[in-house]
């Protein structure tokens, strides 16, 4: 297996690169995986990462291919992250109109 020395600056869920040159090896199943030396060139941490997420699965002895379910998976993965700021507009304006239409209502049955 090659390792680089440097840690390579990634983006999270940046497989594309790695996944097409697994399909360009023809490691897509058990019968075709290809030896581990000649893997594209991988940190041991993205390696690790990799067959933790199970996109990356050991053959026989010595050999990885690329899961492609698994890939299909972690995409599919809905995400927690940051309020659109739609969202977040849309959820103050109601709010608003939840209070300020009462208010309204007092102030003109007065």
């Amino acid at each position: 297996m090659q390792f680089i020395p440097q840690r390579v600056p990634e983006d999270p869920d940046g497989n594309a690169e790695f996944v097409d040159s697994m399909r360009r090896l023809g490691a897509t199943s058990p019968a075709t995986a290809c030896p581990d030396r000649d893997l594209p060139r991988l940190t041991r941490e993205r390696f690790r990462d990799l067959l933790d997420r199970g996109i990356l699965r050991e053959g026989a002895p010595g050999t990885f291919y690329l899961y492609e379910h698994a890939i299909t998976a972690t995409a599919a993965t809905p995400r927690t992250g940051a309020v659109p700021t739609r969202t977040l507009l849309m959820r103050v304006l109601f709010w608003l109109l939840v209070i300020l239409i009462p208010v309204i209502f007092i102030q003109l049955s007065q």
